[in-house]
């Protein structure tokens, strides 16, 4: 699992890490509107 992920890691480099980073952000930003924080 372990070694799939540094794998992964070293052949999607940033985009993907940013891309689910944005993704989360996103998320976030949603849940908050939900709440009405």
């Amino acid at each position: 699992m372990l070694g799939a992920a540094i794998i992964r890691y070293d052949k999607v480099s940033d985009h993907f890490w940013t891309g689910l980073l944005l993704v989360q952000l996103s998320n976030l930003c949603f849940a908050i509107g939900m709440v009405g924080v």
